[in-house]
Parts: C-alpha cells; sequence; structure tokens
C-alpha cells in the first residue's frame, strides 16, 4: 500500500467572504454534529455583523473538517450546502485527481486519520491542527478504482448506522410524545391534576436527596482498576437515559467511608456540573455503587415513579417555574434546593403506571437498534482497517 501526506492529495482552500447583499447562514464548528448539520444551530448573518470567524466560503466538492483536538466533525460539501459561510474552525480542502472525494471523506472519519491529527494538534489552551500539523498526516493511497470500492464499501456501512441512528430519534420524538398525550403540559394542566410539591415523594426527610462527596474526601488517586462502580455524568444520556458502563470504581473499604451516598436500582442521578440537569434512573443491577462528586442522588418513595419523573424533567422542565434551559439544553441552575421547590401536577400512579410500561415497549426497541449500530460500527472499522491495510480488495 502507498502512503501520502495528505497535502500532497488535496488543495487547502481559503477563499474568504467577500461582501454580500442581505443574509447568509452560517455554519460555527458547534452547528455540525459529526457528519450532520443541525440545522437550529445555524446563525443568520449579514456581511457586517457575522462572527470574524465566519469568514469562509465553500464550493460543491470541498469538504470540511474541524481543527480542534478530539474532535470528529466532517461534511462533504454538496450543491444544497454551498451557500453556507463555514467557520475558520474548519479546514477547507478539495481532493485532487489522485484522490477519490468519497474515498477521502471515509478517511477523515477514521481512527487512523483522526490518531494522527491529534498527535499533531498544537495550542497553549485549545489545541488544534495548524497547516505544519496537517503536512505531517499520512494517508494510504491505492489505485483510483480500489479507493471507489473501498469508499463505496463503507459507504453503505456508514448509511445503515445513520439509518438506525434516525429509527432512534423517531422513538425518543414517540417517547415525549406519549408523555404529551398522557399528562398533557404541565402549565396548562389539562387534567386537572392535584399540584404537589417534590419533596412530598421523597423516601425519607433526610437522605432522600445527596449531592456527591467533596472532591477532599474523594481523590483521584484513590479510584482503583477493581471495585465498586462511582457513577458520573457520563452514565447519563441527554435523553434520560442510563449507561450502564463503569467508568470509575473504589475499594470496599473506601466505598464504607462514602455509604452516604450509595445509588440502588430505581434511585435518579442528576448531573450538576457540565450539561446540568441531565438525569436518568439507574438500572444497573449493581448491589453497591456511589454517586461522583457532580452528581446528586434522589429517592422517591411508592407514590412517584422516577421514570415518571425523569420523563417530566426532561420533557418538560422549561415550563416549569423557576426551572430554565440554556440553547444547549442545559438547565441554568441545579440544586438540592431547586429540588425542593418542584411543584408540578401530579397524575395517578395507575396512570404513572400505565406510562412506564409504554416506555418500558420504546426502550426495548432503541436497545436492539443500539446494539445493532454497536455491530455495525464494529463491522465498520474492521472494514476500515482492512481497507487502508489494502487487504479488503
Amino acid at each position: 500500500m502507498k502512503w501520502e501526506n495528505i497535502v500532497n492529495c488535496v488543495d487547502i482552500k481559503t477563499e474568504a467572504v467577500k461582501p454580500f447583499n442581505g443574509t447568509k447562514m452560517f455554519l460555527s464548528t458547534g452547528a455540525l454534529d459529526g457528519n450532520t448539520v443541525v440545522v437550529s444551530k445555524l446563525i443568520q448573518v449579514t456581511y457586517d455583523n457575522r462572527p470574524s470567524r465566519a469568514n469562509l466560503i465553500v464550493h460543491e466538492g470541498d469538504i470540511i473538517f474541524a481543527k480542534m483536538q478530539n474532535t470528529k466533525k466532517v461534511l462533504q460539501i454538496t450543491k444544497e450546502n454551498e451557500s453556507l459561510i463555514v467557520s475558520t474552525g474548519f479546514f477547507v480542502v478539495r481532493p485532487r485527481s489522485s484522490l477519490d472525494g468519497e474515498y477521502l471523506f471515509e478517511y477523515l472519519n477514521s481512527d487512523l486519520f483522526n490518531s494522527q491529527k491529534d498527535k499533531f494538534c498544537t495550542g497553549a489552551t485549545q489545541k488544534a491542527l495548524t497547516n505544519a500539523g496537517l503536512k505531517e498526516i499520512l494517508i494510504p493511497l491505492p489505485d483510483i478504482e480500489t479507493q471507489k470500492k473501498v469508499a463505496g464499501a463503507l459507504k453503505r456501512i456508514r448509511l445503515l448506522i445513520e439509518k438506525r441512528k434516525e429509527q432512534i430519534a423517531v422513538l425518543d420524538k414517540l417517547a415525549k410524545d406519549t408523555f404529551i398525550d398522557m399528562f398533557g403540559d404541565p402549565v396548562v394542566n389539562p387534567n386537572g391534576f392535584d399540584i404537589r410539591n417534590l419533596q412530598e415523594f421523597y423516601a425519607d426527610s433526610k437522605n432522600a436527596v445527596k449531592c456527591g462527596p467533596f472532591g477532599s474526601a474523594l481523590k483521584k488517586n484513590e479510584y482503583t482498576d477493581q471495585g465498586i462502580p462511582v457513577w458520573t455524568m457520563d452514565n447519563i444520556t441527554k435523553n434520560g437515559n442510563f449507561i450502564n458502563d463503569v467508568y470509575l470504581r473504589i475499594s470496599e473499604e473506601k466505598y464504607e467511608q462514602l455509604k452516604a451516598y450509595s445509588v440502588k436500582d430505581g434511585d435518579v442521578i442528576i448531573s450538576r456540573a457540565g450539561t446540568v440537569g441531565k438525569m436518568c434512573v439507574v438500572q444497573s443491577g449493581q448491589e453497591k455503587s456511589i454517586i461522583s462528586t457532580n452528581l446528586i442522588r434522589v429517592r422517591f418513595n411508592d407514590e412517584l415513579l422516577p421514570s415518571f419523573f425523569v420523563s417530566l424533567m426532561t420533557y418538560c422542565a422549561n415550563r416549569l417555574a423557576r426551572l430554565k434551559k440554556g440553547d444547549d439544553g442545559a438547565f441554568t441552575h441545579m440544586s438540592t434546593d431547586v429540588l425542593n421547590n418542584i411543584n408540578f401536577p401530579y397524575p395517578p400512579l395507575d396512570l404513572q403506571k400505565q406510562y412506564t410500561v409504554r416506555i418500558a415497549a420504546i426502550t426495548r426497541q432503541k436497545h436492539l437498534l443500539e446494539v445493532s449500530i454497536a455491530e455495525l460500527e464494529t463491522t465498520y472499522k474492521a472494514t476500515m482497517q482492512k481497507a487502508f491495510d489494502g487487504v479488503l480488495f
């Protein structure tokens, strides 16, 4: 397999924005999620009011990728999106005749490229790839026909992955629609449910709500390779699901010291840093576990089902008094006092149980799709490895 410096196979485009009338849409790095433009995050700008970073023009056939370290954002420029102004936080490249555009797109998405990119990023604070760093990156370069075969094989798998993700998004919407259909807008309260305070449903008045241990109580050097799980913000998805993977552990002895922060299945854990207010119901099967510093644990009595509460907060929190979310979907503030002051329409327990059954069915379908995605991603990586090793075709 021939390897070539990537800068010998592409032209780096730096065409600046020229004066224009009216408005155009600006694509920041934050408005690109993987390979997908998040339309709601595009910014409408005029020539005069555009941000200083809104200064790159693109054309059909170009490919853009984010310069920042540990960031995989890649987009093919087509007739549909070539009118965008893009951020200078992207490289804009155009493949030369020796390089197939689809092959380049797949390569820029690969771990092989991104590991090199991260290695050559520089900078004091936010490390990013410069032109000098890009010159150090290599690309495997088979003949053009083989490139097209490789790109076709990878694209077929990638499109299947994207399809599964679209199906999960449909199920997420179905879950939200189900909640609204059964309980209505909590502000309007169309069913006339009694307004209750969240504290009425705590398992006990003293220990039901618990913030994670202060940093001094659980230091980094006290984490272990084996032992009791410590749940973190990474265990909570933005859609309110629990990720049952253990990223941190402590010893049995340390657990005994921090038992006050323990977690049981059915508890709700809530982030109070980063994406503030992400929450989920823990279903881990672990007999012993604790929360990390940046989490709050809530334990309810039998009158309030935790899955109902998480759905209420995930779908409707910005409709409840004093609970506001920013543009990124995060709460502006989350604490035990915030929780204590939540008042909400309380539906009958039987109705909560009906909702839980419906959500469980949706969750099972999502799990099957997530398993399929994991398998497809493994196949994608294996296929990519074979392709770049020169043994796929």
